[in-house]
């Protein structure tokens, strides 16, 4: 999640950036602009309290809900990427030309992906998580 103060138009300069899995992002900012929460979970309860009347709270997970939206009266905006096969295969040629390079975090076998999913709740991760599910 990330709460940003301070925009200005025509530009997202974040002041700051609150690490999600190191700390509740609520103790750290108030008056905020606009919430971009790509996270689930409990998270997407919080924002409201930090937030001015006509604020913006962005979310990728899943919509805000209409009541809460109006209950603050915020700004709720959502969206839903859906891969699309023509853009995967070019992101993959541009991963295989080396043009591109995704951060990993790691990756585990298809038979461990429950406790890697696990993990995924305790530790920081840069990068992405996935599973590998065969050799061919």
């Amino acid at each position: 999640m990330r709460a940003v103060r301070g925009h200005r138009r025509g530009s997202l300069d974040a002041r700051k950036v609150v690490d999600y899995a190191g700390s509740r992002f609520e103790d750290h900012v108030a008056d905020v602009d606009v919430v971009f929460h790509t996270v689930g979970g409990d998270t997407q309860t919080r924002p409201w309290t930090r937030l001015r009347p006509g604020d913006v709270v962005v979310r990728i997970v899943t919509p805000a809900d209409v009541g809460t939206v109006r209950h603050h009266a915020a700004r709720g905006v959502s969206f839903v990427v859906e891969p699309a096969r023509d853009w995967l295969d070019s992101i993959s040629e541009l991963i295989t030309s080396g043009r591109l390079s995704p951060e990993i975090h790691r990756g585990v076998p298809l038979a461990q992906t429950r406790a890697g999913f696990e993990a995924l709740e305790k530790e920081y991760r840069r990068g992405k998580y996935f599973t590998h599910v065969s050799d061919g």
